[in-house]
């Protein structure tokens, strides 16, 4: 699909063909959590090409589109980050732990140069050690699902890490016409 030029849409953030929620983009950009997001594109904090945007939904071109949030840009997030993780116990397998509990996480044992925000695939228990897949490929994740709730996974034998690792590189497109099934590739681990 062609992209559009900001000349195209210069003030059409309502429309859905513009890209993805500007909240999206700027939580994937490390800027806050996408409720957070919410509220700052609501409290008038967001600029999209020197206009202010304050309703929602506003969908935007991260890759044409300058955004910027209390006037400073937010970094274009395209890079892709995949961080395999031998999860050791006494860890919770979340990004953050609830209120009160002060239990380490998957998120603190990765000290990425990156400001990406990283989401672990899958659960495995607090004591429980193994390996555990964390990225910030939303798109990829989703290949990794079993009936809409994440597992653990367990990498089908033909699929090794040089496959994986050109699987997780193809564009959408390309993905349906690799050969490579990503739900064969994982299996579901009770």
């Amino acid at each position: 699909m062609a992209r559009r030029s900001d000349a195209d849409m210069p003030d059409r953030y309502d429309d859905k063909s513009r890209g993805p929620r500007l909240q999206r983009v700027l939580a994937d950009a490390g800027v806050a959590a996408r409720r957070v997001c919410e509220e700052l594109i609501l409290a008038g904090d967001v600029e999209v090409n020197g206009r202010i945007v304050d309703t929602l939904p506003a969908f935007v071109d991260p890759e044409i589109d300058r955004i910027r949030v209390q006037g400073r840009p937010i970094k274009n997030q395209t890079r892709k980050i995949y961080v395999i993780l031998n999860k050791p116990p006494r860890t919770v397998t979340t990004t953050a732990d609830e209120p009160d509990m002060d239990r380490r996480t998957v998120t603190d044992l990765v000290d990425h140069p990156s400001a990406s925000r990283l989401y672990p695939v899958g659960r495995l228990d607090y004591d429980t050690t193994g390996l555990l897949l964390l990225t910030n490929d939303d798109c990829r994740v989703q290949g990794f699902r079993v009936g809409g709730s994440a597992y653990g996974l367990q990498l089908h034998p033909e699929l090794d890490a040089t496959t994986f690792a050109d699987w997780a590189a193809m564009p959408d497109e390309a993905l349906d016409a690799s050969g490579i099934d990503a739900q064969a590739a994982a299996e579901a681990v009770a």
